[in-house]
């Protein structure tokens, strides 16, 4: 071949890449190499997936377009996939408050970051087994269900949750199983519960929460996030492993008008720590259900509940907790309500 026709050549296979890197795409497409959007995609009237990623390693990058999507469907279906990237998408529904920005199933080594998912159903649904997820500085405010949800059978492996806005939505900001890698940095205030974390072992490695501390008391320390303004459960743990939760002012996060405030919710959670939080003036300072092993909770202040300031599930068992130097006075009913075996009783304050 001669030199001439070898540039030709050569710039006619660059200009393929390049209009299909940049090319425009059409509801239900599949992906399968690197992306950026070059118009806004209308999926208002296609009832799937807006785009499905159909390769490993490739970004999709939205390039501050705008993709609609049709009821409660995706944006972007991230299934079975690994090393993906997507940035800079906007995702809105057709309708208000319905769609979700991404799905993720069963997928590994994925980033999502910079995206605008506000205003769904779901910012991100996840589903299946997946590893080593980044999900970093998006905008899933306003969510009509919970801004991250996960189905019940998900198994989330050590993704790192960071800088998010998960702010003003229906329910949970945050719903996830499995155990974290870190979670830091995110907005959770004025949902109208917390964060649910479920299914995470930790042992040999406590996941630490602390405090948001204020602006006149600041604090310092890993996963360190922004609560406040909610109606229920700022904090809801289930068969959890290794959590430490101290120094945390529980009592502050709820909103004025917030009816059945419980500070602590722990189902069958295990060898886990809460101490020096003030938990007091709820409807229970601690409420547990579940079979949990080996928690201490020490110089927690549970004062002045409207019900029980430690409440037990009728079906509860704790087993071997340790309770210490806890202030439970000043409450309606029951100080203590436990059910199952103690390792300590010691310390505290019934009166």
């Amino acid at each position: 071949m001669s030199k001439s026709l070898f540039k030709i050549a050569f710039l006619a296979l660059f200009i393929s890449i390049s209009s299909m890197a940049f090319a425009q795409v059409n509801p239900g497409d599949v992906i399968t190499t690197n992306l950026t959007l070059t118009a806004n995609l209308d999926a208002s009237a296609y009832g799937g997936s807006a785009l499905r990623v159909g390769a490993n390693n490739i970004t999709i990058d939205g390039a501050g377009f705008t993709i609609t999507v049709n009821g409660n469907n995706n944006g972007i279906e991230l299934n079975g996939r690994s090393g993906v990237t997507i940035k800079n998408v906007t995702v809105v529904g057709a309708t208000v408050n319905q769609g979700r920005g991404v799905s993720i199933n069963n997928s590994n080594n994925a980033i999502i970051e910079f995206n605008n998912f506000s205003s769904l159903f779901n910012g991100l649904y996840v589903s299946g087994t997946s590893s080593n997820v980044i999900v970093r500085n998006n905008d899933m405010s306003g969510s009509s269900n919970n801004a991250f949800e996960s189905h019940y059978q998900a198994n989330s492996i050590d993704w790192v949750l960071k800088n998010n806005n998960m702010s003003g939505g229906s329910f949970y900001a945050l719903n996830y199983l499995g155990r974290l890698a870190e979670l830091d940095g995110n907005d959770f205030r004025n949902s109208n519960r917390g964060v649910a974390l479920t299914n995470g072992n930790h042992t040999g490695s406590p996941l630490v929460l602390t405090w948001q501390g204020t602006t006149t008391v600041p604090t310092t320390g890993p996963n360190k996030n922004l609560f406040g303004g909610h109606t229920s459960d700022p904090l809801s743990f289930s068969n959890m492993y290794w959590v430490n939760v101290s120094g945390w002012d529980i009592s502050s996060l709820f909103t004025a008008t917030a009816s059945t405030k419980r500070g602590l919710n722990l189902n069958a959670v295990r060898d886990s720590h809460f101490e020096n939080n003030n938990l007091s003036g709820l409807f229970n300072g601690v409420y547990v259900t579940g079979a949990g092993y080996r928690n201490t909770l020490i110089g927690n202040d549970m004062s002045g509940s409207s019900n029980n300031a430690f409440e037990s599930h009728y079906q509860a068992n704790s087993i071997d907790w340790v309770l210490k130097n806890n202030n439970m006075s000043g409450s309606s009913f029951y100080a203590l309500n436990y059910l199952g075996r103690l390792a300590e009783l010691d310390g505290n304050d019934f009166r």
